[in-house]
């Protein structure tokens, strides 16, 4: 890249670059497809030389105006080590697309992670873009296969246990989880549900081919954003002009992780927010091209989603010399998306151990949490794609239950199936990732995937089978990521607020949790002291007004811990798990807030009784 951009400058330096020195712009695809069919127009990628700059600074003034959704900016805070803006929030350039319009091409997509967009165009056009002094490449938009399961309902697919009766289950008397009982035990969810543990506060965004939420376990939903990619409007469900059965695969998705039906169906992380993007089109041979996966992650992006769940996989036109996490489109999307702190939990697909690994993009990426599947026993079903990606990684990188999940049926609003693929798998790793990420709202895509990881049964001995196997989602979050630094939450210049350790807390194995804080001088003016300059040691006017208190998810006070005046310094307070009259407080997720001088920040504490 960096000898074709150095090409492309000194050709362009010299007026050159679509004169005597030409330089190929197009992809050996698309060549292929100019040549076999030159007046058929085809889907390309149209990749831009810049945002339309013109001196050294305006990148950074454009950058300067980027704005993000307050969710958006406040979980690239946390989650993302990277600058909060970069060139990939930056718009195409308005007019680079109309020279493509003028020029023939039917634009579809743009594209701000690729500075590119997707457009219809026939050989002439293409040859007329290629051209364009700000035009750097040309390549054919590939097409997925989406992992339709390859049993519904199957008679012949062994029966998974179903859940106790309550009166046999103390620990989780009211959700009744029925026939799903079994898939949610695989990974370990129930202990976490007993906790009160559901994906509050997780905003989830499903890309898929639309959503039946008409169906009784899917009403419940909080859903905060629908966006259907084929059709340009807020309409998942099916409509007018979608084929028979569009939103079939997106509700059995949908229900396996959010579904709550007592009796019938509890999904992992049924008390989440959700964004559902209907991108995937089922009447031509079940594919759907990736610029509608792109589209989806960047409005995803753009949305503030903590996580993403995709059960899409790209295949064709690719061979297994680009599962290397750094060629296909989606996969470098996906990468991108977890830079920006939103994880990707995908599909690592159904192509099973194929003469050459079956691994599937966008699952080859290294930053995306590729899911494989088993059956309720925990050994791999035949159909789940294997590793190792091209550069020797080992994928996937964890498994749930794909054989016979339980979900809600798409075409009856009281109807229940099973479904089997790595495509159901998916939505429960992904939910169990959710409560994962209510507990630690500060880990990292990254961190995630390293502790889901950590805590899976083959973690000791991963291989391109099961990657590291199986997860436990209780473990994941009670042992938390190896190597994940406690993230400070800055008040303002002069107090800084700590993550409690340990987190989670169980009273009956450390006893107490502790949270440190800090506390600075008081700013000069209106009687304080400036930032940096305390007051002399024992000089009141040093001191600040500090409160640090523990609340419930209702807001309702708990335990106040400190109350008093402090002077500038580190400070630490416990929390033994009682409340002021000192009654032991039920597992659950509590907050603690650190208040100074009018101004506050708060963070999670998780509380689990043994």
């Amino acid at each position: 890249m960096r000898s074709l951009s150095f090409v492309l400058a000194f050709a362009s330096m010299l007026g050159l670059s679509s004169g005597v020195f030409a330089v190929d712009k197009l992809s050996p695809l698309v060549h292929e497809a100019l040549s076999s069919s030159p007046r058929t127009p085809i889907k390309v990628w149209v990749y831009f030389a810049d945002h339309g700059e013109t001196a050294p600074g305006d990148l950074e003034g454009l950058m300067s105006n980027v704005t993000l959704a307050e969710r958006s900016r406040e979980r690239r805070l946390r989650r993302s080590s990277g600058p909060l803006v970069d060139v990939r929030d930056l718009p195409v350039s308005r007019s680079y697309i109309r020279a493509l319009s003028d020029a023939g091409c039917r634009v579809k997509h743009a594209s701000k992670y690729f500075n590119a967009v997707s457009a219809y165009a026939a050989a002439d056009e293409i040859r007329a873009v290629e051209k364009l002094s700000f035009v750097r490449r040309i390549d054919r938009v590939q097409t997925a296969r989406r992992e339709i399961p390859p049993q519904i309902d199957d008679p012949e697919t062994p029966a998974a246990p179903v859940a106790p009766q309550s009166g046999a289950l103390p620990s989780a008397p009211t959700l009744g989880y029925g026939a799903s009982y079994a898939q949610l035990d695989l990974i370990n969810v129930i202990p976490l549900h007993n906790a009160n543990i559901f994906g509050d506060g997780v905003l989830i965004a499903m890309l898929d081919t639309g959503f039946n939420r008409g169906h009784e376990s899917l009403v419940h939903l909080d859903v905060v954003a629908e966006w259907d990619f084929i059709q340009n409007d807020p309409v998942t469900r099916n409509q007018p002009g979608d084929p028979l059965g569009q939103h079939n695969h997106g509700t059995l998705t949908l229900s396996a992780l959010a579904g709550y039906a007592p009796g019938d169906l509890i999904g992992p992380a049924f008390a989440a927010s959700f964004a559902l993007g209907k991108t995937e089109r089922v009447d031509v041979e079940i594919q759907q091209e990736e610029d509608d996966y792109v589209r989806g992650l960047e409005w995803a992006d753009s949305l503030g989603a903590d996580l993403v769940s995709s059960s899409l996989g790209y295949l064709d036109w690719y061979t297994y010399k680009d599962m290397d996490g750094n060629t296909a489109v989606t996969t470098i999307a996906a990468d991108i998306a977890a830079s920006k702190g939103m994880a990707v939990v995908t599909a690592a697909g159904n192509e099973g151990p194929l003469p050459w690994p079956g691994i599937i993009a966008p699952s080859d990426g290294d930053s995306v949490i590729a899911v494989g599947a088993v059956d309720f026993t925990g050994v791999i079903a035949g159909f789940s794609s294997r590793g190792p990606t091209y550069d020797g990684r080992i994928k996937p990188d964890i498994c749930a239950q794909g054989v016979a999940v339980r979900c809600a049926t798409p075409y009856d609003s009281l109807g229940y199936t099973s479904a089997s693929g790595t495509s159901l798998a998916t939505p429960l790793a992904a939910g169990a990732a959710a409560l994962c990420l209510q507990m630690h709202p500060y880990w990292s895509p990254v961190d995630l995937r390293n502790a889901l990881r950590a805590s899976a049964d083959h973690a000791q001995h991963p291989n391109n089978d099961y990657g590291w196997g199986v997860i436990d989602a209780y473990e994941t979050a009670l042992n938390g990521a190896t190597g994940v630094a406690s993230r400070p939450n800055r008040v303002r210049p002069d107090a800084v607020l700590y993550q409690n350790s340990p987190n989670p807390f169980v009273p009956s194995v450390s006893g107490k949790t502790a949270i440190r804080f800090s506390v600075d001088a008081q700013e000069a003016g209106s009687g304080e002291t400036g930032f940096g300059s305390q007051a002399p040691a024992g000089d009141p006017r040093g001191e600040r007004g500090v409160t640090l208190a523990v609340y419930d998810v209702s807001g309702r006070l708990v335990r106040r811990l400190v109350d008093a005046r402090r002077a500038p310094g580190e400070y630490e307070a416990e929390w033994d798990g009682l409340d002021d009259r000192g009654v032991a407080v039920s597992s659950s997720v509590y907050y603690y807030r650190l208040s100074v001088g009018g101004f506050s920040a708060s963070k999670k504490i998780v509380l689990i009784r043994r």
